[in-house]
């Protein structure tokens, strides 16, 4: 197993070295079409002590949201496709988990999303309709405000995430021999999804958290700038807007780096639960 999780590590430091070249490759052609005269090794000293303390804080309030995010994510998501399959044949649970696959299916529930959080304008709630959502504030305010935009942020990925688990993992251990001569043999259903199909599927489904996570990202970027939180995201929205290479750059790196990190994180777990990696004399591929 420690050959396993060196491995994945390894690979993950050649994910971050390699993303950082196509980044910086990427930034170096467009200072090239915009006539800059600076390198992409330069941006990052365009910016001040200020600035960069300002890029923290942005940081930290777009990681903030995430956490909300995230977190509901792989515990409803799970949560739901492992449910969805255990009652898979009751008619009231099916019409239950409609609308989350309809979220998972339809692109443009993100684009619901967003209308919904646009509404808070509307509403007049303090913070998103007379200028920014007052993250700095100290106390709950601002954890109130990160759990506007994650709370629904997370529905659609919770759909995402609920496909994967029952339409993929649990749907494919459902199909072993020994579990379709358990259910002849008479076992009770509810034993056999427990103690069989779910056992064996945990390591599979604790592998697939960091799926939909770059599309969340994205919706992450998109609503912080509509809504005006002062995360990463409105920072590099505005610095594509204004013609700031050095915004884009640094915030795509961010970002890249929190999904390198969060998969990392989906492998160790996918290593360390699964028995034939754990026990193995060589790690199996992952």
């Amino acid at each position: 197993m420690i050959r396993f999780l060196v491995r994945r590590t390894g690979i993950a430091i050649v994910r971050l070295i390699a993303m950082v070249l196509v980044l910086g490759t990427l930034t170096q052609f467009s200072l090239w079409l915009l006539d800059e005269p600076r390198q992409v090794w330069q941006l990052a000293g365009s910016f001040d002590s200020a600035e960069l303390a300002d890029f923290s804080k942005r940081s930290i309030a777009s990681f903030r949201v995430l956490a909300i995010c995230w977190t509901t994510v792989v515990i409803f998501g799970l949560m739901i496709g492992i449910l969805s399959a255990r009652f898979r044949q009751s008619r009231g649970m099916k019409l239950f988990w409609m609308p989350f696959m309809v979220a998972s299916w339809v692109p443009a529930f993100w684009l619901v999303c967003l209308a919904a959080l646009w509404l808070l304008e509307g509403w007049g709630h303090p913070g998103f309709a007379d200028g920014e959502a007052p993250v700095r504030v100290e106390g709950l305010n601002q954890w109130w405000h990160a759990s506007l935009l994650g709370v629904i942020l997370a529905a659609g990925a919770i759909g995402f995430q609920y496909r994967i688990c029952r339409e993929g993992i649990i749907r494919r251990g459902t199909q072993q021999e020994f579990i379709r001569s358990s259910f002849m043999r008479g076992h009770r259903r509810s034993t056999i999804f427990y103690d069989h199909i779910l056992k064996n599927s945990m390591p599979a489904l604790t592998g697939v958290i960091d799926r939909g996570l770059p599309a969340t990202l994205g919706m992450l970027a998109v609503s912080e700038w509509a809504f005006r939180y002062p995360g990463l995201g409105q920072f590099l929205v505005e610095g594509a807007r204004l013609g700031m290479p050095e915004a884009v750059f640094l915030t795509a790196v961010v970002f890249s780096g929190v999904v390198i990190l969060v998969t990392l994180l989906a492998e160790w777990i996918h290593g360390i639960l699964d028995r034939r990696i754990r026990t193995g004399p060589y790690p199996i591929h992952y």
